[in-house]
């Protein structure tokens, strides 16, 4: 996907002769595996690449003038037992153009050091009690975020600090 010229691609108060270019390249894959009958054994990768040349950005300070880029892989592993019951667990990293501008430090989201490397696991369960409606706990923890896995931000705040857990209930139809 290429995207030029678009609204969204030109930063508030920046000039409409200059843009910010991305270009994003994607690979996916799956595969299951069925297993005694009624249980599937599931395994995902994705990869990402996202290519930039933030000019419009740049002008305005926003980012260093150049070629950016980011790279996200995913994978997981997910088991599927009958159809009331998954688990799930997976693995991310992000990295890619350090850029002080563009990342810049600052408490919670910002990065100490312009670096956007982010790495981390995630493990989920879910449950269907009935066809309409899934029940799942996801526990997401951090061993890098925003370039660092202490004091990432600059405000001595760790990656493990952005560990999450999500309870959600979802209806179906």
């Amino acid at each position: 996907m290429h995207l030029r010229n678009s609204p969204n691609t030109i930063p508030a108060g920046g000039t409409s002769d200059i843009y910010d270019d991305y270009t994003d390249f994607a690979f996916d894959t799956q595969i299951d595996r069925t297993l005694f009958r009624k249980d599937v054994l599931s395994f995902r990768g994705t990869y990402i690449r996202e290519n930039s040349n933030l000019a419009a950005s740049a002008f305005m300070s926003a980012a260093s003038p150049g070629g950016h880029h980011l790279n996200t892989v995913q994978t997981n592993v997910e088991f599927h037992y009958g159809n009331r019951l998954t688990g799930t667990f997976g693995w991310f990293n992000v990295n890619g153009t350090v850029d002080t501008n563009l990342y810049a430090a600052s408490p919670v989201t910002g990065s100490a050091n312009g670096d956007p490397r982010s790495a981390g696991v995630l493990a989920n369960v879910s449950y269907w009690p009935w066809q309409n409606l899934q029940l799942g706990a996801q526990y997401t923890a951090y061993t890098r975020f925003n370039g660092g896995s202490t004091n990432y931000d600059g405000s001595l705040r760790n990656a493990s600090a952005n560990n999450t857990v999500y309870l959600d209930a979802k209806f179906i139809f």
